[in-house]
């Protein structure tokens, strides 16, 4: 198991850049944040160029403009489900 964080963000569209605030004083190395919902549609480059793990599904990642969809590892929803069971901890951001 994983003892770094996993960030699952499921923000709406208007409280992700506070959400993304509150990640750059809590993330570490080796955390991973997952963007999901209606979060997803609101990142931009700059929002999320300070994150190193950065990852949103792929029904989603159409929501997501190409120099941003760069910066994410795009995650079926098999890669998710192995994803989440390697951390010991996640917490979810609404």
């Amino acid at each position: 198991m994983n003892p770094s964080t996993l960030y699952l963000v499921q923000s709406s569209y208007h409280a992700t850049p506070k959400i993304i605030d509150e990640l750059s004083h809590l993330f570490q190395a080796g955390d991973q944040i997952i963007f999901m919902g209606d979060s997803v549609a609101r990142l931009s480059a700059e929002m999320i160029q300070q994150f190193e793990s950065i990852s949103c599904l792929s029904i989603e990642k159409d929501l997501i403009d190409t120099d941003t969809l760069t910066q994410i590892n795009v995650l079926d929803y098999d890669q998710f489900a192995d994803l989440v069971l390697t951390f010991n901890r996640c917490i979810s951001f609404k």
